[in-house]
């Protein structure tokens, strides 16, 4: 329960921002970029495999005579291996570059979409705290209007007596006088319910008697945006360069050194039909241009969601008019009395 303290718009803010669940998703994002970061990054660690072969062959290859010493004719039909591989990546074409690029890039369009969504909400209390202020001036200016209004009321019960006016005179003022209680109690109401709205986006609850401080007016420069979908346009325009710069790493080299050991039958001396372990070392050099029939598409594709996105970002008039009424709307609601 806050006391008849003062709250500043500042701690509502402040308040709000604790109290959105959408909050917890910075970490949760984070988290996540690190652990997908240390994924991309074992594609540059060495990569073992295990695999099996049992085949027959309908033919071998024979020979025209008996090898002396093995009795063999010819290879078998029937083969066996079971390889172990290692492989280490020298160069991938820029593929695990690429995935790093684009993880980050995620990570940042996806904490600006957070921060245009927290913005959101800052507007939502700022409109509520602000609609409080607002009824906190009418009724400042309802008790005035009633004081008046009785000195009026008892200015004409005095021409009365003296005759220069009626009753219908009287009535009217009281009439009026009435009038005006009925809308203090209506801007009571309504600031009671701007209250509890103030009390469920902070997640604190505030008393009736709960007084609001002003804010100073801050000069702002409309020329200047600093708004947090732009920052999100922006981000989310990284995310696809990086993503269309991905595309070339569809089509290029890679290159890797490998190691094998295996175990079966024939063995690398294919003379010799028994079981047999042996092993291989080399380099690797792979070339795959399967990425080229969909490379003209998947740019096309890239290049309308940037085009998109442009779109999206032309609305600096919208944001011009809502600067320059930032600017002067406080000054014409809440000017100095």
């Amino acid at each position: 329960m806050i006391s008849q303290a003062q709250i500043t718009l500042e701690s509502c803010k402040q308040q709000a921002r604790e109290n959105y669940p959408l909050v917890r998703q910075y970490d949760l994002i984070q988290l996540s970029e690190q652990y997908t970061l240390s994924n991309v990054a074992k594609g540059n660690l060495p990569q073992i495999s295990v695999s099996g072969k049992i085949s027959y062959q309908s033919e071998a290859t024979t020979f025209p005579f008996e090898i002396p010493g093995s009795g063999m004719r010819g290879l078998p039909k029937d083969q066996y291996q079971a390889l172990i591989e290692i492989k280490q990546n020298i160069w991938d074409g820029g593929k695990i570059r690429n995935q790093k690029a684009q993880v980050k890039a995620e990570a940042e369009a996806n904490e600006r979409q957070l921060d245009t969504s927290l913005y959101a909400l800052e507007e939502r209390v700022n409109q509520v705290f602000f609609g409080i202020l607002l009824l906190d001036e009418q009724l400042a200016q309802n008790v005035l209007l009633e004081e008046e209004l009785a000195r009026n009321q008892k200015t004409v019960e005095a021409y009365r007596i003296n005759g220069t006016a009626n009753d219908a005179d009287v009535d009217a003022v009281k009439v009026e006088i009435l009038q005006t209680k009925q809308q203090r109690i209506q801007l009571e109401n309504n600031r009671m319910a701007y209250l509890r709205m103030l009390s469920l986006l902070t997640g604190k609850e505030l008393p009736a008697q709960t007084q609001l401080v002003r804010p100073a007016l801050v000069e702002t420069n409309a020329s200047e945006f600093n708004r947090p979908e732009l920052r999100w346009y922006e981000a989310q325009e990284q995310t696809v360069a990086v993503q269309r710069k991905g595309l070339q790493t569809g089509y290029l080299p890679a290159f890797s050194l490998f190691a094998q050991g295996a175990y079966g039958n024939p063995g690398l001396d294919i003379l010799k039909d028994k079981f047999r372990t042996y092993y291989l070392v080399g380099a690797r050099f792979t070339w795959n241009f399967g990425s080229l029939y969909t490379l003209k598409t998947t740019g096309k594709t890239w290049t309308t969601a940037s085009s998109k996105l442009e779109t999206n970002a032309t609305y600096s008039y919208s944001t011009h008019t809502y600067n320059w009424q930032k600017k002067t709307a406080p000054s014409k609601v809440f000017g100095s009395r």
